[in-house]
This record gives structure tokens, sequence and C-alpha cells, in this order.
């Protein structure tokens, strides 16, 4: 299961999908939605610090929490939820072998995970972040490959 944080989804804030739910927006942000993957676009995740746990949250490489419940969004609008956080609609899945197959492949440019590039980093700029914390400037990469 992963949850896709490089998009968000055009037209429909925060405030939306806590109305479309009957819950009252009280002091929730309007933030953006990001597209969480491919797999079941209507169910919603907020991946947050590990200040708040709800029933079904997970934990996250013992760094984050992944909650999938009602009961966070009405902690987040009554300022109740966890500090910081982002929504996602959807996850992406893989078949069994099938990541690390891609991961084998070089199909993933992996790197240590940071709170400024999960929450404080804008969507439009997340990926060319992510390569400039590496060193790398992602303006240099081509999708075109070949053998030495």
């Amino acid at each position: 299961l992963g949850i896709g944080l490089g998009r968000v989804v055009p037209r429909i804030g925060f405030h939306s999908l806590l109305t479309q739910l009957d819950i009252p927006i009280g002091i929730a942000p309007d933030v953006p939605i990001h597209v969480g993957g491919p797999v079941e676009p209507q169910r919603g995740f907020i991946l947050h610090t590990r200040d708040w746990g709800g029933e079904g949250s997970m934990d996250v490489a013992g760094r984050w929490t992944l909650s999938a419940s009602l009961d966070i969004l009405r902690a987040i609008a009554e300022r109740k939820g966890p500090n910081r956080w982002v929504a996602a609609l959807g996850y992406a899945g893989w078949g069994a072998g099938q990541l690390e197959e891609e991961l084998c492949a070089n199909g993933w440019f992996t790197l240590p995970a940071t709170d400024a590039l999960l929450y404080d980093c804008d969507v439009d700029r997340r990926w060319s972040s992510a390569f400039e914390s590496a060193g790398i400037d992602s303006t240099l990469l081509t999708a075109d490959y070949g053998t030495a």
C-alpha cells in the first residue's frame, strides 16, 4: 500500500470533502487533497504526525501514522487532531513481488523521507525538492536510457 503525494485532486479541497461527508468544517484549513493513487479513489487517508491515533490508525515506519476513519476528519475540524497532516484520496497497490521487482529494476528512486518534504513542501515542488535533497538536478534527468 502506498499513498501518492505528488499531485492534488483538482477543484476539491478539504472543506469540500468535509461537506460531502456531512462533517462540520469547524476550524479545518481548506487544504488541497492529494491523489493518493488509482485504487479506491473514493477512499480517504490522512498521513499525519504520531500525536493522534484512532481506531484503525497504522504506524508508518515509526515516524508517522496513517488514518482512514471519519474520526480523524472530525478531530481535525475540531482542532483535536494531529498537529501536522496531509490528506489523500485513493492509494497505490502492488501484487506479490511486484514492488520488489520494480525496485530491483531501478524503477524507483528512494531516499530518506523528511517531515519538511512531507508537510512543508509545496506539491508542485515535492518531486524536484526530493531530488535536490540528494544533490540531483532533476532538470538534467531524461526518460531515455542506454547501456554502457
